[in-house]
């Protein structure tokens, strides 16, 4: 019976550690997210100012 709880124990913080480790992931994906969805207006303002990625590398050419 001690075998078993202490199995149970590891078992516990094994599948506790993996959900912490899957929340931080899943945080740093809202982070990607939440910047991807704030690029196409960063992007909008650049073009407006004439500073835009396109212009740069067309002028690099």
């Amino acid at each position: 019976m001690d075998i078993a709880v202490k199995n149970l124990v590891l078992s516990y913080e094994t599948l506790a550690n993996q959900a912490i480790k899957f929340n931080q992931a899943y945080l740093q994906l809202l982070k990607i997210y939440e910047e991807l969805i704030l690029a196409p207006d960063w992007f909008s303002e650049l073009e407006k100012s004439g500073n835009s990625p396109l212009n740069t590398v067309v002028s690099m050419q």
